[in-house]
């Protein structure tokens, strides 16, 4: 779980708010479902892959990302910017997976 949790925001930013890992710990200790749970829904993130059908988006779309994302590489973006028709973007040069705008 720390591993997830070291991942998801920026070393600068856990370095900066060392309370940001005790208090991420508990919200996800306390929502935690159980492992066999866990499991299944990193199986289910895994086979779920829609690809062929995002060209079939109909409405406007927007894909927004941090560069330094590790839960979710930037790659990931780079390829729905090139599939989506009608799409705008906006990747981040920092902010983790938990990036915030602003």
């Amino acid at each position: 779980m720390i591993d997830g949790i070291l991942r998801a925001y920026p070393a600068d930013t856990i370095t900066d708010n060392p309370d940001l890992l005790d208090g991420t710990t508990e919200e996800r200790l306390a929502a935690f479902p159980g492992e066999e749970i866990e499991q299944s829904r990193v199986r289910a993130v895994l086979a779920h892959d829609l690809r062929d059908q995002v060209p079939n988006i109909g409405v406007p779309s927007f894909v927004i990302c941090a560069e330094d994302d590790q839960i979710t590489p930037v790659g990931f973006s780079h390829e729905l910017i090139e599939i989506v028709p009608n799409v705008k973007s906006v990747i981040l040069p920092h902010g983790g997976h938990f990036m915030r705008a602003c």
